[in-house]
């Protein structure tokens, strides 16, 4: 989330000495991050959710912090994708070479996204992939991560379309997590 808060800082700004900074600083972290939680099998980023932190109501009450780390999160994921898409934006900007590491993984994450947690009898995404070795889709989405599948361009048009219009709206509006 911080890539692309830096990269709006540039665009409005248009500060190449923050520009650097902000690509060292998110470069580092991205290669980090792939060492750390990227899956090489189902090409998504391990990760809870990174906004909903209240287990209880958006995880099985059988999972164990490990089990939720091992979890491939939409909201997660889609911010990563833009992430990668942001570096690739930011060395075009600076007129450096990006990291070879990151060629196309901001595709590779949306398409992935979009195999591995779409809900076709739904119409949206699921909130995420759990279960270990075999993950299978939580039947509960999220707000935020349908969102920004949309902002980001993860989700195709008809997709898109299918998630604003059948995106679940409970007496009270939008529910962050559903069902709960």
């Amino acid at each position: 989330v911080w890539a692309v808060a830096a990269w709006e800082i540039y665009k409005t700004t248009g500060d190449k000495q923050w520009l650097a900074e902000a690509y060292d600083i998110i470069t580092a972290s991205l290669k980090d991050d792939m060492l750390v939680v990227w899956d090489s099998e189902h090409r998504l980023m391990h990760g809870e959710q990174s906004y909903l932190d209240w287990r209880e109501q958006t995880y099985p009450r059988w999972m164990q912090p490990k089990d939720i780390y091992e979890s491939m999160c939409l909201g997660t994921n889609v911010v990563f994708a833009r992430a990668f898409e942001i570096v690739e934006e930011m060395a075009d900007e600076l007129g450096v070479e990006e990291d070879s590491m990151f060629d196309g993984m901001d595709e590779t994450i949306k398409n992935s996204i979009n195999k591995n947690l779409w809900l076709p009898e739904q119409g949206y995404y699921s909130g995420y992939l759990y279960g270990g070795i075999y993950p299978i889709q939580s039947r509960a989405t999220d707000a935020l991560g349908q969102s920004l599948s949309i902002i980001f361009d993860v989700a195709t048009d008809e997709m898109a379309r299918s998630v604003i219009s059948r995106t679940p709206v409970v007496p009270f509006g939008t529910p962050s997590v559903y069902p709960q």
